[in-house]
């Protein structure tokens, strides 16, 4: 069972290989070489670190997951595995054409996705599925789903597309509100004397007879 979640991970977050002091014997997509006490394990398929999928599975734990990943059928970079496929999501034909993604960049903390979409698709970014990570389409909020089990997606419309992935946990944002509400305490704090100045001399212009 060890092998089994060790060869998923790999296969779904795009690592090349394993190093293992015993032998894994379940690894379906893999080749073996060892000597002595050292096992290396080559993944001869492996994602890219994002892609399109049209066919999408159901799985609602981690080990119904990483079986349907490793069964010799699953297209890898084509095909994902969801936690629950939504209602009126139709599933690409066997070659069907999808589109195109692209990374235009990447840094700690934010991905951003060029992507082309000839239909509905799901776009999995292969980095880890966190709480904190939001995305957004176009500027708009989209739900994270966890794909694969480990790592990230999104649905994708039709067409042309900006995502973005960053991360910006819960405590950040508060952060951000709590700044935001200093600052302006600080501007009505600093405006004070000028503003009851300008208050007091609208008074006595109002109480001229």
């Amino acid at each position: 069972m060890i092998g089994v979640v060790l060869a998923s991970s790999l296969l779904v977050l795009t690592c090349a290989s394993i190093l293992s002091g015993e032998t894994i014997r379940e690894l379906p997509r893999g080749e073996a070489s060892g000597a002595g006490n050292t096992y290396s394990y080559e993944l001869v398929d492996r994602a890219p670190r994002a892609y399109l999928a049209g066919r999408l599975f159901q799985a609602a734990s981690a080990g119904d997951a990483f079986s349907r990943i490793l069964t010799p059928t699953f297209r890898i970079g084509r095909e994902a595995v969801i936690e629950v496929v939504p209602r009126g999501w139709n599933d690409a034909g066997e070659d069907e054409e999808l589109g195109s993604v692209t990374i235009a960049a990447s840094k700690p903390g934010m991905v951003l996705l060029d992507v082309r979409t000839l239909r509905e698709t799901f776009l999995v970014l292969n980095d880890t599925f966190y709480p904190g990570w939001v995305a957004r389409i176009d500027g708009e909020p989209q739900e994270i789903h966890r794909a694969n089990h480990l790592v990230r997606g999104v649905f994708v419309p039709s067409g042309q597309h900006r995502v973005e992935f960053s991360y910006e946990p819960r405590s950040f944002r508060i952060g951000l509100v709590v700044s935001a509400v200093a600052a302006m305490i600080l501007v009505v704090i600093a405006a004070g004397p000028s503003l009851r100045r300008r208050v007091a001399r609208r008074v006595r212009v109002e109480t001229i007879p």
